[in-house]
């Protein structure tokens, strides 16, 4: 598993006026407010549970056995971490949710296929390769919907999507001042390639290639279609690279 903390702070300020009266009453009133409290204070949290794929059974992404923790829902980050066994894919009529995947993370590398008639959803931001780990993410025929964002090669890693048919849908957040949640990153501090020979990928704000020092970031389209709705950028920093290929 690799190192991923994501900080959230939570301020609950709570005012308690127990009016004056019998010392019964002032007893119940306080028992009231400090019920009051936690329940609040148990309500304004949101805890997300992590699951590893481990491949123990199949490769089929819906198998509950195939992840230490059980198939990951809407609430879950979902690690695909280990490339020494069998690798996830998303079949036809199969639907997979996540708050994150982490397609290679920390020490580890995955690759995650999505074939024809299988669905794709992560509420957040999502990772093909992130912090040193590998990722890889095959589009064959599927449909892939990134909220939030989607980076590929986040810090020190490489990250690959090889799209052959199919959709990609890149949407946006809505706080603007989370940046990572406005984009489609192609090469975030490490080396992003997207292979195009087919498809359709929308992408609802902003696409970015080589973010970041170090950065690179390679798009070869031979086929397919590119939707983009806000700025096509290219931020080449210190050694950053980008190169665009129709080929």
């Amino acid at each position: 598993m690799c190192d991923f903390v994501e900080s959230v702070s939570k301020v609950v300020l709570v005012n308690l006026i127990c009016g004056a009266g019998e010392m019964d009453r002032k007893r119940k009133n306080r028992l009231t407010c400090f019920v009051t409290l936690v329940l609040v204070s148990g309500l304004a949290g949101g805890a997300f549970a992590d699951t590893t794929w481990n491949g123990s059974e199949s490769s089929n992404w819906t198998v509950a056995a195939n992840w230490d923790a059980g198939v990951p829902d809407a609430a879950d980050k979902a690690y695909i971490n280990d490339s020494s066994v069998t690798q996830p894919v998303i079949a036809d009529g199969h639907v997979a949710t996540s708050y994150q995947f982490f397609i290679g993370c920390g020490d580890g590398s995955g690759t995650v296929t999505v074939e024809t008639g299988g669905t794709l959803t992560t509420a957040k931001n999502s990772y093909v390769g992130h912090s040193g780990g590998d990722g890889i993410l095959n589009i064959d025929g599927g449909a892939v919907t990134a909220n939030k964002g989607l980076l590929m090669a986040n810090v020190a890693c490489t990250g690959i999507i090889n799209m052959t048919a199919g959709t990609l849908e890149v949407k946006a957040g809505t706080n603007d001042s989370n940046w990572w949640e406005q984009m489609f990153i192609i090469g975030d501090n490490g080396a992003g390639t997207f292979n195009m020979s087919g498809g359709l990928v929308t992408v609802h704000k902003n696409i970015e290639f080589a973010q970041g020092p170090d950065s690179s970031g390679t798009l070869n389209m031979t086929d397919g279609t590119i939707n983009v709705t806000g700025d096509f950028d290219l931020y080449l920093v210190r050694s950053g690279r980008c190169v665009i290929r129709s080929l």
